[in-house]
Formats: C-alpha cells, sequence, structure tokens
C-alpha cells in the first residue's frame, strides 16, 4: 500500500466521516486528514493504469474486437459517504480495505467474452486476483449484473468490473435514477417503484443477453414498473 501505514489509514477515514456526517470535513483541524486522504486517492494512479492496460491486452489476446475501458478514482465524498453507510448497515469498513477506491471496467459485447477475459486476467495476467464475484449469474437483489474481480496491481487494491453492453447500460440507468435519492439504491433500498423497474428492466436485459426473447409476461413486468416509475416521478401539486 505504497508508504502508507494501514492503521493510521483507517483512523483518518473514521475521523473524516466522522466529519463528513456532522458537517465539519472543511474545518481547518481536519485540514490533514484530507490532505492524507486525497495523497491517498491520487497514489493509485499508476496501479490503475497498469490495471487498465491487462484488461486491454487481455481483450486482445482474445481477439475481441470491440470493448472499451474506462477507470476512476472514487471522488472524497463518494468514500466517506460509502464509509458511514457500512457502518449504518453494521457492517463497518475500514478504508485500508476498501476494494475500490481505485477501479477499471471493461465492456464487451456478450457474456461469453465477459466470461473469457475474466477467465484470462485471473490465469494469466500482471493482476493478482484475490477474489471473484459473479454478479452476472447471481446478480444483487437490486438487479446488478457483472463479474467483479478484487485484484492488486502494484501492491494496490483495485476493483475490476467485466460488463456486457446490456450490463451497462443497466447500471448507467441506475445511475441515472439514484440522482436525488442518494446512494441508497446500492443497497437495495430507496423508492419501491425504482427499485421494481431496475429489477424487472435488469432481467429482461439478461434474456436478451442470453440471446432470447423475453416472455410476454416478463415484458408486461417491466411495463407495469415503467409506468409506476413515471407516476412517481410526476410532479404533485398540493391539494
Amino acid at each position: 500500500m505504497d508508504d502508507f501505514d494501514p492503521d493510521e489509514l483507517d483512523r483518518i477515514g473514521e475521523r473524516l466521516s466522522q466529519a463528513w456526517v456532522q458537517q465539519r470535513l472543511l474545518h481547518p483541524e481536519f485540514e490533514a486528514d484530507r490532505a492524507a486522504l486525497l495523497a491517498f486517492r491520487t497514489s493509485g494512479q499508476t496501479a490503475l493504469s497498469a490495471a487498465s492496460d491487462a484488461l486491454e491486452e487481455a481483450a486482445e489476446a482474445l481477439g475481441i474486437e470491440e470493448f472499451e475501458v474506462s477507470q476512476r478514482i472514487k471522488q472524497r465524498g463518494t468514500i466517506l459517504h460509502k464509509l458511514q453507510r457500512m457502518r449504518d448497515l453494521g457492517r463497518p469498513l475500514a478504508l485500508s480495505e476498501m476494494i475500490d477506491v481505485i477501479g477499471c471496467r471493461i465492456v464487451v459485447a456478450t457474456p461469453a467474452e465477459a466470461s473469457r477475459v475474466a477467465e484470462l486476467i485471473r490465469a494469466r495476467s500482471p493482476l493478482e486476483v484475490v477474489a471473484a464475484i459473479d454478479y452476472a449469474t447471481r446478480p444483487k437483489r437490486t438487479g446488478y449484473r457483472a463479474i467483479h474481480l478484487r485484484a492488486r496491481s502494484q501492491g494496490r487494491l483495485v476493483e475490476v468490473q467485466v460488463r456486457t453492453r446490456r450490463q451497462h447500460e443497466w447500471a448507467q440507468r441506475s445511475e441515472d435514477l439514484q440522482l436525488g435519492v442518494a446512494a441508497v439504491l446500492r443497497d437495495g433500498g430507496g423508492p419501491e417503484a425504482i427499485q421494481r423497474y431496475l429489477r424487472a428492466l435488469g432481467d429482461v436485459l439478461a434474456v436478451r443477453d442470453a440471446g432470447r426473447e423475453p416472455s410476454p409476461r416478463l415484458l408486461d413486468r417491466l411495463e407495469r414498473a415503467e409506468r409506476e416509475l413515471g407516476e412517481y416521478h410526476e410532479p404533485h401539486g398540493d391539494d
């Protein structure tokens, strides 16, 4: 973890997440902690670039012609929100153990291509994969699907996501709907109308990813969810 002491990093995360909740994050007493968190975030760029390169090399080695690789470093507010959110859920998370401070993603056309990329990364790449979670076949209750690899790149923890185009379409739609309802959708919370829509949309896209057409019953479920979503977003005036 470069020159960062894990215990001190965890204490910094604890202090800043508490300050964030108390709306005291910009207070001068946290200036050193803010600077340390910024240094930790930005120091991951080299490791992140190496992980992204590994994804590109894997796709090219497999002869996949159409793919898209992207990368990101979590913003300070997103990190602190997650630390507090996990604490509220009764699953405290240490900053030094947060896998997705840095992350990269590859989007390919089909589930078969996604599986092949993930398998190659695990078997033969500069990344040290420490865990794999297959949300593609065992989706989250929100409807989210993808293959996640938890890995080390040059000593830094990095989250690697492997998605199909339809899985990425679902994720982008979910991000759009999260605006205004914070990040509760990621945990299966939030307005039920949004949850029903996302679950139905995820099921429809998964069937199409498998090369089949959704059943009339499934399409009807999505249509009803879309109507409910539209009603939820309609402005309501005073009676």
